[in-house]
């Protein structure tokens, strides 16, 4: 017994590491709903694809801002509804073929108004605490999530989260930076409220049903698995690697079913 001991436990300690490095990229693939997703704006389709998220053509996307407090324009984590980044508009509607629907003022979306206005902060709300696909989304989000069905004939809603970070906001990295370069970003005077890191969550829900049907997160863990091209340099690099990153994020999501295709 003793020997078979020593022989399995080295390879156990060899094998441990692959099992937790499997289980960390297992993480990170997106989630998507096992269960059939229903569009409401068409009633056919001849499509021959296998499809979930593209069968939600007519799609409403928001844009979700978290700037924590004590960074550069923080919201003390409420979350501000934006304008939705270029890059995720163009991915959507160009390269996968959805009918993207973005609340203004000149278009409400059945009642939800002006993004940036405090009627929405009860959406805001909800669509903050819409994490996990488990629990139904919060009443205010299942009452819009409605209103867009019944009055729009919206098949679902897509909403990108986007959360800054700085160092100001996180003792800890704060620390670390301190220690990694001596101090000398302390003894600099380093402005510790500018952003220093983006995390990116999408979530989509299926009108139909008022449910989360497809969740992708690009977060602390997944940044360190999965890093963008070593390619961004200069005063740019903020945007070009912010644009990387939702490219990252959205780019598993379906194509939507084209719209010659249903009736």
């Amino acid at each position: 017994m003793s020997r078979r001991r020593m022989h399995t436990g080295p390879a156990w300690r060899l094998l441990l590491p692959l099992l937790c490095l499997g289980a960390a990229f297992t993480a990170c693939a997106p989630w998507q709903t096992p269960a059939p997703v229903t569009a409401v704006s068409y009633q056919t389709a001849r499509d021959q694809l296998a499809r979930t998220v593209g069968k939600l053509r007519r799609m409403a996307a928001l844009q979700l801002r978290i700037v924590p407090r004590g960074c550069a324009g923080g919201t003390d984590g409420a979350g501000q509804l934006t304008a939705l980044n270029p890059t995720a508009r163009e991915l959507l509607a160009q390269r996968k073929g959805y009918e993207l629907l973005e609340p203004d003022a000149a278009h409400p979306l059945a009642g939800v108004g002006d993004p940036l206005g405090a009627t929405s902060a009860a959406l805001v709300a909800d669509l903050l605490a819409a994490k996990d696909a488990a629990h139904p989304p919060g009443p205010t989000l299942a009452a819009w999530l409605g209103r867009l069905r019944d009055v729009e004939r919206i098949d679902g809603l897509l909403v990108l989260k986007q959360e800054v970070a700085c160092l100001k906001s996180s003792p800890a990295l704060r620390g670390l930076a301190a220690l990694f370069t001596f101090g000398v970003t302390e003894v600099v005077g380093a402005d510790f409220s500018q952003p220093n890191a983006e995390f990116l969550e999408v979530a989509v829900f299926e009108t139909a049903q008022a449910r989360m049907v497809w969740r992708n997160v690009y977060g602390r863990l997944e940044q360190e698995l999965v890093k963008p091209p070593g390619l961004h340099t200069g005063p740019d690099k903020l945007d070009a690697v912010r644009a990387w990153s939702i490219d990252h994020v959205l780019e598993p999501l379906d194509p939507a079913v084209p719209r010659l295709l249903t009736r």
